[in-house]
């Protein structure tokens, strides 16, 4: 029996950790800095060797924050997310291929 390997949207988005890192930069905000705000607002989990993994890891590694803590971190510094679905016509072959790409695409 194979481990499947976990996939989360959200952990995995290159684009939504260069936006947070973009507006951190812009912000002129350090993971100190964000760790503090984090813990004055409520939020206890995110950590600052968390948070520096996150950022400075190109895939999801041991110790990375949760789905929630990236999902608050967005929100508190002004990057909506939003989850595309469209239902395209169904190519049995096509879409194996598709699954196969996303699952060779996760390095662990």
């Amino acid at each position: 029996m194979t481990r499947q390997k976990k996939i989360d949207i959200i952990l995995y988005s290159l684009p939504l950790k260069n936006k947070l890192k973009k507006r951190l930069a812009e912000l002129n905000l350090k993971s100190s800095d964000v760790v503090r705000i984090a813990r004055e607002e409520g939020m206890t989990s995110i950590s600052k060797e968390k948070l520096s993994r996150y950022l400075n890891s190109p895939i999801p590694i041991h110790g990375y924050p949760t789905q929630a803590d990236i999902l608050w971190l967005a929100n508190r510094f002004g990057i909506d997310i939003k989850l595309h679905v469209k239902l395209s016509p169904f190519d049995e072959e096509q879409s194996k291929r598709r699954a196969q790409e996303i699952l060779n695409g996760i390095k662990f």
